[in-house]
């Protein structure tokens, strides 16, 4: 029988996966206003973004303007974002813990346990290394802004974690200590 606790660790799971559809993180640019949205699926699946290079011609006196400027001013450019392992393997135990959240047996728990402590762990990794990727390739000019779904799936990941620990303890203290 299902129980809601069952029922509530499965639903935390089965949220995580549904943030990853939303922006995630954004990508601004320093000396330019360029707003690249990534969800959770495009930083674990990868994405291609295309990008118009801004008009480089001078507002003030549309006059003057260099040719080589100008030859530059409709340049697309693309941006090959690959998959991420961090944030492919948090969905992926997302979608384990939603699936395993529903059995109300003790290694069943702590894998669920496990998935949503790991999960947690990889998405912090991966919010470190892309900080220290955009501060590399960048030179300090783009700035990263993790948004709210980034910062809830991180939280439900730990509080699942630990709810799906205190659980496992629960079934242990009830089935193998309190037996006689």
């Amino acid at each position: 029988m299902i129980s809601k606790l069952d029922m509530l660790f499965s639903t935390n799971f089965g949220v995580i996966v549904i943030l990853f559809l939303l922006p995630f993180v954004t990508v601004s640019c320093g000396g330019q206003v360029i707003n690249i949205p990534l969800t959770g699926f495009d930083l674990a699946l990868g994405k291609n973004i295309e990008m118009k290079s801004p008009s480089l011609v001078n507002h003030d006196h549309p006059s003057e303007f260099n040719s080589s400027q100008l030859s530059r001013s409709n340049d697309t450019h693309r941006l090959d974002l690959p998959p991420s392992p961090f944030a492919a393997i948090s969905l992926g135990l997302a979608v384990f813990g939603m699936v395993i959240g529903f059995m109300n047996y003790l290694p069943a728990r702590i894998l669920a346990a496990l998935s949503g402590l790991t999960g947690g762990v990889l998405l912090l990794v991966l919010k470190i290394k892309m900080d220290e990727e955009a501060l590399k390739e960048g030179a300090g000019l783009f700035l990263l802004s993790y948004g709210f779904p980034f910062w809830f799936s991180l939280l439900l990941f730990l509080g699942t974690a630990g709810g799906c620990a205190y659980s496992a303890w629960q079934i242990y203290q009830r089935w193998y200590c309190y037996r006689e």
